[in-house]
């Protein structure tokens, strides 16, 4: 039997906390054992759990505090951070929730029994199942970023834990976070490039030493990464939600927010290169038109506003800023042109979503040929584009008028996602 520092709440209620192994341990510390309250359950007990064993001489303070940390990241989001039950003081043991790997581990699964020859067969291999692991890393580590926390131990090998079911992987976990001496902010630029290190790694792992690596990966998600800046939250959420995690219909989003942005609104370079301030976006902006630009997709006040998506496009929230904001305060929207000058103040946060909007596209695998299903969802994926920019044009202060007599780049894509993904 074992009450630890969380089980003595719920044992009045439930009886004592028990756990039995059932396995061995392997080189982490870490043992496969069921748990459950004594009182509630025959044997075998119901829950499935971990149980990390650490020697007698490790100090027990610095165990109750990685424990609480623990804990504590655990109220954030239970299913991004590894899932604490119980500390079992007196035998130096914790209790958590199971989990098959360690990113070590499964890595040397992979590399034993996925078929690969070189850099591009190892990614097509690993794909599906890093992308299962590493979306939810990404999002538990901006959830931490946007608190003014960080992870700590990102460099660990056992810092990210993989869960599966009935032996499929199903999604990576954090743990092992680490309280550290030093600025918030170097410490969270710290959790950055040592997840860009791991991804590296782990998509070089049978070629470790050279120089190959996945272009899709490189271009989907370093890239984005690159740019991480803890200055402010929104560069945040742009760097910490990579390309790479999105599905169709957001890339298609965001690549028609970046077609309306850039492409029928070309700055003047001269402009861009005098105008890199992006640090200064809170100071211009008045709290309250952040609040309505951000969380409202539509302004028309007829219209129930649609609300943003915790990975919200990033791009489009600028657009609507330039579209949208009183920059004056007197309650109406300014000259276009001054807005979009505004807009070029914080253009540093551009470029990056104009090459990834490129690689995007470099991505999307060619059209199959046509059928009549591909040719309707593309049919009605144009109608849906022409009725978007139509509305967009309401507020627009001007329009290419060729736009109408070919179609644009975005059409195409639709049409290309259409037959690819949809018909």
């Amino acid at each position: 039997m074992a009450l630890g520092l969380r089980s003595l709440l719920r044992a009045r209620e439930q009886g004592p906390f028990f756990y039995h192994y059932e396995g061995a341990q392997d080189g982490d510390g870490n043992i496969r054992a069921r748990s459950g309250y004594s009182d509630r359950y025959e044997l075998p007990l119901p829950h499935s759990v971990s149980v990390r064993q650490y020697s007698e001489d490790y100090d027990l303070t610095k165990l109750k505090n990685w424990y609480n940390r623990q804990v504590l990241f655990n109220y954030y989001d239970g299913n991004l951070f590894l899932r604490m039950h119980y500390l079992h003081l007196s035998k130096k043991r914790v209790v958590s929730d199971s989990f098959e790997y360690d990113l070590s581990s499964w890595l040397m699964h992979k590399k034993d029994t996925a078929p690969y020859s070189d850099a591009n067969t190892w990614w097509a291999a690993i794909r599906r199942e890093f992308i299962l692991i590493f979306k939810p890393v990404f999002e538990g580590l901006k959830i931490l970023h946007l608190r003014e926390e960080y992870h700590g131990n990102l460099d660990s090998e056992s810092c990210i834990k993989i869960i599966c079911k009935n032996g499929n992987v199903t999604r990576g976990i954090l743990t092992n976070m680490e309280e550290k001496v030093g600025s918030k902010s170097t410490l969270r630029e710290r959790d950055a490039q040592h997840l860009r290190e791991i991804i590296e790694k782990v998509i070089t792992f049978p070629f470790i030493g050279t120089s190959e690596s996945s272009e899709e990966v490189r271009e989907l998600c370093l890239q984005q990464l690159g740019a991480y800046s803890c200055q402010t939250d929104l560069m945040i959420k742009w760097s910490l939600d990579p390309v790479l995690f999105w599905d169709t219909r957001r890339r298609i989003q965001f690549l028609e927010a970046v077609d309306w942005l850039y492409h029928r609104n070309v700055p003047q370079p001269s402009l861009v290169k005098s105008t890199h301030r992006y640090w200064t976006w809170d100071i211009l902006c008045n709290d309250q038109v952040l609040v309505d630009v951000y969380f409202h997709e539509q302004q028309d006040r007829t219209v129930t506003p649609q609300k943003y998506s915790e990975k919200h496009n990033l791009i489009r929230f600028y657009r609507n800023c330039i579209h949208h904001a009183d920059f004056g305060g007197n309650g109406q929207v300014n000259c276009p042109f001054e807005i979009h000058k505004l807009f070029l103040v914080h253009y540093d946060v551009f470029p990056p979503s104009i090459r990834t909007a490129t690689d995007v596209l470099k991505f999307v695998a060619s059209p199959k040929s046509s059928s009549s299903k591909s040719s309707k969802s593309s049919s009605s994926k144009s109608s849906s584009s022409k009725s978007s920019k139509a509305s967009s044009s309401k507020s627009s202060s001007s329009k290419s008028s060729s736009s109408n007599s070919s179609p644009s780049f975005i059409e195409e894509l639709r049409r290309s996602f259409a037959q690819q993904f949809i018909g």
